[in-house]
């Protein structure tokens, strides 16, 4: 059996758009004792959502592993949302 949970929080800032995000998500696929397994990711986030039909989102994701899966794969991703 494994054990995975999340929390996010995002604030809407109402005159200009902007919205700051932020999650943290953890995995233990095994739930083994000595958690050689498990995984945490935080992501820190910024969206930009005008009153137009466009969405900017801007991710970083800080990926921690244990010192035996331990893997440089800190991640930025970026989305850009049109909608017709």
């Amino acid at each position: 059996t494994g054990l995975g949970y999340q929390a996010q929080i995002a604030y809407t800032e109402p005159f200009f758009g902007f919205q700051p995000a932020f999650r943290f998500a953890a995995f233990d696929p095994t739930e083994r004792s000595d958690d050689s397994d498990a995984l945490t990711y935080m992501t820190f986030g910024l969206n930009y959502r005008p009153d137009y039909p466009v969405a900017l989102l801007l991710n970083y994701t800080i990926a921690s592993e244990t010192e035996d899966f331990d893997l440089p794969n800190n991640r930025f991703d970026g989305v850009l949302q049109v909608t017709w």
